[in-house]
């Protein structure tokens, strides 16, 4: 197996995922219950939605809008839950290696190098692509930067105590919305920039593509084509195309999180009917 600079796969990530599995069929071969599903939908959407489509992508990422301030700890714990790295971490390999050189070498996650290596082999190299520098910002927020400090510690300690409440809820309430998260971003990684699967309404520097299919269970982010157009965008559908149809599902959560100038802000570049 290939040498991994990046500890958190072995440390974190493959154990939560090995568990995860074993204790789904486990209860599979048991008997699975309604609350299961219920779990398991919370926490997606909490953890996926929140958590990876909206703090680590649109807040954190390209700062496309400013969370209350009593809900900011609240949505970066999410980020971390969601166990694909830390706030800055994220960030920084999103800004400085997926969107500065998108689909070339230099992309940490583009197919041009195997859809293997875009849907997971690239965490291996993961240190190779991160750069503080493109996170210079980020670091001068004590909270954002409290949060990566301490963002192992944050999985561990949460996984304990909600353990310790209910293996259930830790099961399908954190570790498998985790786990589903994850292959719903590395599919987006591979299916949005192969170059074959849906559309693309704009002539971008890159192969990126919108997927209308992922657009709608990975909270906006298959409209990638629209993204890599207008990347500070909150809502990477309608208001960047300006087609209707492409509904970015992440804004259900803005009146929930926003400030009311971001709510304001954003409100407005979608009014175009009104012009």
């Amino acid at each position: 197996m290939k040498t991994t600079k990046n500890k958190f796969l072995f440390k974190v990530l493959y154990p939560v995922h090995f568990l995860s599995w074993i204790g789904f069929f486990a209860v599979l071969y048991i008997g699975i219950e309604w609350v299961h599903l219920f779990y398991f939908l919370t926490g997606w959407i909490l953890i996926e939605g929140l958590g990876t489509a909206v703090t680590l992508h649109r807040y954190i990422s390209h700062r496309s809008f400013e969370p209350r301030k009593t809900i900011k700890p609240f949505l970066l714990w999410l980020s971390c839950l969601s166990l694909q790295g830390s706030p800055i971490g994220w960030a920084a390999v999103h800004r400085g290696s997926h969107h500065r050189h998108a689909d070339t070498d230099k992309d940490a996650h583009s197919p041009i190098k195997g859809k293997w290596y875009a849907w997971h082999s690239w965490l291996y190299d993961w240190s190779d692509y991160f750069n503080p520098k493109y996170a210079v910002d980020l670091l001068r927020d004590s909270q954002i930067s409290w949060f990566t400090k301490h963002y192992e510690k944050i999985i561990i300690v949460t996984y304990v105590v909600v353990g310790l409440i209910s293996w259930e809820i830790l099961l399908f309430g954190f570790m498998i919305p985790a786990c589903v998260g994850l292959y719903q971003e590395s599919n987006i990684n591979v299916f949005c920039h192969s170059g074959k699967s849906g559309y693309r309404n704009f002539d971008t520097n890159d192969n990126s593509r919108n997927v209308p299919f992922l657009a709608f269970i990975t909270w906006g982010q298959g409209w990638h084509n629209n993204h890599h157009q207008q990347a500070s965008s909150y809502d990477f559908g309608t208001a960047v195309s300006k087609n209707k149809q492409e509904f970015d599902p992440s804004l259900l959560f803005l009146p929930f999180i926003a400030t009311k100038e971001s709510l304001a802000k954003i409100r407005t570049s979608r009014k175009f009917n009104d012009v």
